[in-house]
Order: structure tokens, then sequence, then C-alpha cells
């Protein structure tokens, strides 16, 4: 046998070598593509889901040229709680006095149990149940007071604001089927050991959130004779606010100027400012809790800052300038002038609206969702949301100490021009 046919036997066959194709992928090849199409398909299903929680049409808004907005804009205008063209003018607001026609209040040293005016008052909404009581009383353990040295405590005023129970359970003493009697008897005592309740009377139903309780609350505010702030702010249980940073800001803006500021919604075409916190300076809330409606005007199927934004729409507008004096200086700065940092310069101010004189100031990041996209870390934000469990409150609460912490700022420092102001 030669030795060509030895070589060539069945035993050792010669196979001539396949070319791959250019154009087939190799097993390795193939399995990068799947990984990265999983890894893909993984972010955008996370990132799906968080932004559709942090609203899409603002993350769109964001991020995409102008000219594309009306895209996405003009679908969800369609929806009239939402757009600036549909909101109804209230009479009564649109009749009462001028927003920026009030005296600003003037901050002043504590004379024995006379505290003054404070520079802010929060006031965080509460509702009279076993679980918002048991919150109330987390929020003490962790009081937004302590943000603040004790000699200048007196500028901050926080309450909680309560109803009562509802009217079909007025009277009655079966706890099982009408638990607010009992709720009613440990809120009486609650308000006797901290005194930091305020308890609405005629609310819808005892207790609302959407149908009055708002309106009620800043009609009580803005009475005669209660204690006057030059800063406003309603404040959800679930919401940490963080007056570390909150109180500086203020401080930079004109308590005299008709001024709404909160967390906007979608982009700077829709009025609405969420209501999980905001506040308005003091002459924006006397000119609602003055102003004669009636309760088919407040009681409305409408969420409460939906409501609250529509009814700025209905603020009365700016007098003739030879018909009201002007405004009061700023009380924080003898030239009255409206003074900034140059270096934190914190949002864009707009102008005043040239109809009511109002600025509407969108804090947004400043106020977010806790772990939201648009969220500001602890040494920046003024509040934040969606601390529905007491274990994420806590949580919160500690992220945002932790940074404050970090940068000296675990208590406000406030400037010399307001040493006038401690109590000895």
């Amino acid at each position: 046998m030669s030795r060509r046919t030895s070589i060539s036997s069945p035993l050792l066959p010669l196979r001539k070598p396949r070319r791959q194709s250019a154009s087939t992928p190799s097993v390795r090849s193939r399995r990068l593509l799947y990984c990265l199409g999983g890894t893909l398909l993984f972010l955008l299903g996370w990132f799906g889901f968080n932004v559709l929680e942090q609203r899409v049409v603002y993350v769109l808004n964001q991020y995409t040229p102008a000219s594309w907005h009306g895209i996405w804009n003009t679908a969800d205008q369609s929806r009239v709680r939402w757009t600036t063209k549909c909101a109804p003018v209230v009479p009564g607001v649109h009749a009462a006095k001028w927003a920026g026609g009030w005296d600003t209040p003037v901050l002043y040293k504590p004379v024995g149990e006379d505290v003054g005016p404070a520079l802010l008052m929060l006031h965080i909404f509460s509702i009279p149940t076993a679980a918002s009581r048991q919150r109330r009383e987390l929020i003490r353990y962790h009081h937004p007071l302590f943000a603040i040295p004790e000699e200048y405590r007196h500028l901050v005023d926080v309450k909680f604001v309560i109803g009562y129970p509802r009217e079909e359970c007025r009277g009655r003493v079966n706890e099982a089927r009408c638990p607010g009697v009992a709720e009613e008897e440990r809120a009486i005592a609650e308000e006797e050991k901290h005194g930091d309740l305020i308890r609405l009377e005629g609310l819808k139903d005892g207790e609302n959130m959407d149908e009055g309780k708002t309106w009620e609350w800043m009609r009580y505010i803005g009475r005669e004779g209660g204690r006057e702030a030059q800063w406003v702010f309603k404040c959800d249980d679930d919401t940490l606010p963080i007056l570390q940073n909150l109180v500086p800001f203020l401080l930079t803006l004109n308590p005299s100027v008709p001024t709404y500021l909160g967390q906007g919604w979608l982009d700077e075409s829709f009025y609405l400012m969420l209501g999980y916190m905001y506040g308005m300076n003091w002459g924006v809330i006397k000119t609602l809790a003055t102003a004669q409606v009636t309760p088919e005007d407040i009681q409305l199927p409408l969420p409460e800052d939906v409501r609250t934004s529509q009814l700025l729409l209905s603020l009365p507008p700016i007098p003739h300038p030879q018909h009201h004096d002007p405004p009061r200086q700023h009380p924080h700065n003898t030239q009255g002038k409206h003074h900034r940092p140059s270096r934190n310069p914190y949002v864009y101010i707009p102008p005043p609206s040239p109809r009511t004189g109002l600025v509407r100031v969108d804090i947004r990041g400043y106020l977010a969702n806790y772990q939201g996209i648009d969220a500001y870390r602890g040494d920046r934000a003024f509040g934040w949301h969606n601390l529905k469990s007491d274990k994420r409150y806590e949580e919160a609460w500690t992220v945002a100490r932790k940074a404050l912490v970090e940068k000296g700022r675990e208590v406000w420092t406030p400037p010399k021009s307001l040493a006038f102001l401690a109590r000895e």
C-alpha cells in the first residue's frame, strides 16, 4: 500500500476547512449580542418604570428640542384638569383685595410670650386615624424644628392640620364600626400633650382632602387676630421637609411680592404645582382667606393641588398704581432691593404675571420624590415626598442628615443680619 493511500484512509479523513461567512456571527459574538440585548431591555424596563413615576412628559421636555414638545404636551392638554385654558374663574377670589396690597409681617425679637410673626409657617396635613397619629409621633421624633437653633425656633411655626371624625361617626360609641370616635378622644389628649394640632371645623364629612380642606386651612391661617408669617407652606405627612435648605432659600426672596412656590407639573405652560409641599407669601394667603366664596366654589371633585392652582389664576388684578400704596421694602435688605447670592442662585425666578403680579417659582428638584431621578441630595433638597411607610421616612431622614453632616450643616446657621431676632 502506498504512502498516499494510507494517508487518505477512512480512519484519517481530511476535510477542507469551511470558510466562515463574514455575515454569520460567531458563537461568542451571538452571546455578546444576547447579553447586550438583555441588558438593554432591563435598563429600558427599569427606566420606563421610574420615569412613569417621575412624570414621563417632564423628562421628555427636559431632554428634547422645544419644537418637539407639542407632540406629547398637546395630547396631555386634552385633559381639562391640567390645562390653563379651561380653568374657571372664581368671582369671589377675583373681587378680593390684591395680593400685593397687604402689609408684610415684620419679624421682631420675642417679648415675653409674644413671639411675633413667623418667618416660616409649616403646616403638615394629617387625618384623625390611628395610622396618621403614629406618623405624627414619628415626625415629632425627628421634628423639623431640630434643624433650627433653639434661640431662633420662634421663627418657624410647625403644626399638624386635621379635621374631625366623619359626620356619620358623631355620637357613635362602637369603635369597631366607627373608629373615629376613639380617635377623637385620642386627638384631644394629643393636643393637650403637644399643643401642635390645628382642628378645622366645618369640613365636608368632617374630614376630606380634595373637597375644601386646603381652603378652610387658608381661611384659618388668614383669620383676624391669628399669628402671621412671611411664608406659609402646606406639607403632606409623607413628605420630609428639610429646613436647613428651605429657610436659607426663603431669605433670598422678597416676601412682599405675591409668590407661589412648588414643584411644577410638566413644563412652564402648565399652572399646576404638585400638592405634597408648596408655599405662598402672606399676601396671597390673606387674599384667598378673605375672599367671599361659596361652598360650591371650593367643594369640587378635583385634587386639592389642582384646585389651589386654579384659584391662583383667579387672583385679583393689579390695581391702578395711584389707587394703592407701593409694596413695603424687603425687610431683610435696608435698601429694599431683591438680593440673591451670586454663587448659589438656586432656581430661575420668572417675571411676575402682568395681570396679578404673582410670581410662580418652580422649585422642582429641590422638591421631588425620594430617590427620584430629579431629586437633589439631602444637602440641597427642600423636601422629599413619597415616604408612605415609617421605615422609608426613617431612611430618608437618615440619608438627608448624613448629607447635611458631611457639609457641616446639620443645623441652620442664621445670617448675622438676623442676630437681632435671637431669643435670649
